[in-house]
């Protein structure tokens, strides 16, 4: 049986103006790359990369190296001038959604007319998968019980993909991409629909608050479609390693307010020589909590398992930021040229390893 390749997208904001350059690297040193590609799979960010390429390929020649060169182009100028510019505007009211609006536009202007596009439409490009989190009230069957079906009701995870037999084959592609690209705290949530019901599914925010790094949830997905874990193989692109800890010796005394940074009288010289930068557009406050949530899962535990259960058949790239610190939201020149320095100083021999022995 033939490998089943994925390449993978996390999530982070403008950060993934770094996955896109170091997939034009990777493209051009190893011609036909993304057309031997099975699936793209992305969170947040990750979903908008993973979109865009099924979209060019659906609408637009995808068969020669220039035809791939001129949509990796035209992706990279959705991340610089276009996404720029928008996180370049000044947010005025932390308590309203700074920039869901302006991202939504974005995303249909560049992806050509998408409104009444399916995740299935998308099929025979790509297969695809972007998780995000439905927090309404919703049935869900109980897994891990092989004698019934249980369900329960809660929020939880949604993994939209277009993979046979798919629940959510017929939800609307351009709503699953801005569901996982809502991040709490920047954006509402999104409101996401199937083209066979007018109820809405659920309101939906980012799935980077567990799975930032989409690569086991998109494994398990291809394992669960029939494809053997030992014909699976995935090169994984990440969005910046930011180390981040905490220096404070006194976290044993920490409670609630500490963690999470929710009082106003919090002695903010506590987090003086840590490593926990603010996460929200315009926000001075950090949350050493919502860090570990977004931050440890992108940082080695995804990558490590993901390691651990393939073995030479998965590469990570990820530029290491070393101790520069960007936003989800960067605009600034430097910050755009540094990141795009950064992602040209990526070893990327592992993943052309990768690619010469399992992608051909």
């Amino acid at each position: 049986m033939s490998t089943y390749k994925i390449l993978s997208f996390c999530g982070g904001g403008i950060r993934g103006l770094m996955s896109v350059k170091m997939l034009q690297r990777l493209q051009a040193d190893n011609p036909g790359l993304l057309q031997n590609t099975d699936m793209l799979t992305g969170c947040s960010t990750g979903a908008v990369i993973s979109s865009f390429l099924a979209i060019y390929k659906k609408y637009n020649s995808f068969e020669s190296e220039n035809d791939v060169e001129i949509a990796l182009n035209k992706l990279m100028a959705l991340y610089d001038p276009a996404m720029r510019d928008i996180f370049s505007k000044v947010r005025t009211n932390p308590n309203e959604p700074a920039i869901s609006n302006q991202i939504s536009q974005l995303i249909g202007q560049k992806l050509s007319s998408l409104e009444k596009l399916t995740m299935l439409d998308l099929k025979g490009c790509f297969d695809l998968m972007f998780p995000a989190f439905n927090i309404q009230e919703h049935a869900q069957q109980q897994p891990g019980n092989h004698l019934g079906v249980k369900e329960n009701k809660s929020w939880g995870m949604e993994l939209f993909n277009n993979l046979d037999q798919s629940l959510s084959g017929n939800v609307y592609l351009l709503e699953a991409v801005l569901a996982s690209s809502s991040m709490p705290g920047m954006n509402g949530s999104t409101s996401v629909y199937s083209s066979d019901s007018e109820l809405a599914l659920g309101q939906f925010v980012d799935g980077a608050f567990v799975n930032h790094d989409p690569t086991m949830a998109a494994v398990s997905l291809a394992v669960n479609q029939g494809h053997k874990l030992e014909d699976i193989s995935v090169i994984c692109f990440g969005t910046g390693f930011m180390g981040n800890y905490i220096a404070n010796e006194d976290t044993m005394y920490w409670g609630s307010a500490q963690w999470l940074n929710s009082a106003d009288n919090v002695n903010q010289n506590i987090y003086d020589t840590s490593r926990i930068p603010s996460l929200f557009a315009n926000e001075d406050r950090v949350n050493p909590t919502l860090n570990m949530c977004l931050n440890g899962t992108s940082t080695n535990e995804i990558p490590t398992q993901s390691s651990l259960l393939l073995g030479q058949r998965y590469a990570y790239l990820n530029p290491d930021l070393k101790s520069t610190y960007i936003s989800e939201t960067a605009h600034t020149c430097k910050e755009i040229n540094d990141m795009k320095t950064f992602a040209v100083d990526v070893d990327l021999k592992s993943a052309t390893d990768v690619i010469n022995k399992y992608w051909q």
